[in-house]
């Protein structure tokens, strides 16, 4: 049972990582967005 929760959170933990460096990427583009209005 251990295990396997382990394996799961190992899972979720991999799947979860190019998610948020998706996310990282997605806000760092819109703060440079929102500079740039902001600067106008």
């Amino acid at each position: 049972m251990k295990k396997y929760l382990v394996g799961a959170l190992c899972a979720l933990y991999f799947l979860l990582v190019p998610v948020q460096a998706t996310a990282l990427r997605l806000f760092v583009v819109l703060s440079k967005q929102m500079q740039s209005i902001l600067l106008v």
